[in-house]
């Protein structure tokens, strides 16, 4: 159990060797459970990489709520109240903290701490989960960097970007058909419905930009606690995905037999004679 045990003094240590620098804007996928058992918890991760990006920077996590309007039991969002679904403990801490700034999609919202804060999160339209305007393409703006700490780099949402941004671009074909196509949001006179435009699909091919990029040596491997971390630039993450869409329309769709987002989705790259 000592060996597991991850103090303050460890994380200070670790995040300081992970490349990030004072002064970045850092979009985090994380994994509290990868790092081994923190001193502090969430809290504890959170402090030491604010400390890290310093009164000049900022952190910025995936707060997502998938609030369809066809999936089962969804509560109705509300960017001051809807917990997040599936982010991570990190994440949903960096949420629910009252310095936090918080973008109001319904589905795809981001919550963000720091001086690019409102920048970021502020004006996020129905229309847009991720295409411009966004925290995605305001993260690209800024020259913005993506931290994968203790989780798998498919949680890479910046490419459901450059899915949006390809030549050939499928994610107008619903990610799951029970979902639906209508997002659900909070009203004082109870949920109303808005029609999604952006249905940010499947993610398991997600890893091939990542293992391209640090084969080139564009990435930086490390590790906090126990957990391994990988730190990009977001511009080099976006662009190698869009060159790689553009070259090959499919290459990020699974080959999963059952997947519900990327067999339509094949389907019809092939019926407009992408592939």
């Amino acid at each position: 159990m000592d060996r597991l045990r991850v103090t303050k003094e460890r994380l200070e240590k670790d995040v300081a060797s992970c490349g990030l620098h004072a002064g970045d804007t850092v979009l985090m996928h994380s994994g509290l459970k990868a790092i081994g058992f923190v001193e502090g918890g969430p809290d504890a991760v959170i402090d030491v990489l604010l400390a890290q990006l310093g009164s000049d920077g900022t952190l910025m996590v995936p707060a997502f709520t998938y609030s369809y309007a066809g999936r089962t039991a969804t509560i109705p969002f509300d960017v001051k109240t809807t917990p997040g679904s599936r982010n991570g403990a990190i994440a949903d801490r960096v949420r629910e903290r009252p310095e936090t700034v918080r973008s109001a999609h319904p589905s795809h919202s981001f919550a963000a701490i720091g001086r690019n804060a409102h920048f970021l999160c502020d004006d996020h339209q129905l229309e847009h989960a991720v295409s411009e305007p966004s925290p995605l393409t305001r993260l690209i703006a800024l020259d913005g960097r993506i931290f994968f700490l203790g989780c798998g780099v498919e949680s890479n949402v910046m490419l459901h970007l450059a899915e949006a941004m390809a030549r050939f671009r499928y994610d107008h074909i619903p990610f799951s058909p029970q979902w639906g196509e209508e997002y659900l949001i909070a009203s004082p006179d109870g949920p109303i419905r808005a029609h999604v435009s952006e249905h940010p699909g499947c993610d398991i091919r997600f890893p091939i930009v990542a293992d391209k990029l640090l084969m080139e040596g564009r990435g930086i491997r490390s590790s906090v606690g126990m957990a391994q971390t990988f730190l990009f630039n977001a511009k080099d993450i976006l662009e190698t995905g869009l060159q790689m869409l553009n070259e090959n329309p499919d290459i990020l769709l699974c080959h999963q037999p059952h997947c519900e987002a990327c067999e339509p989705r094949r389907k019809y790259l092939k019926g407009i004679g992408a592939i």
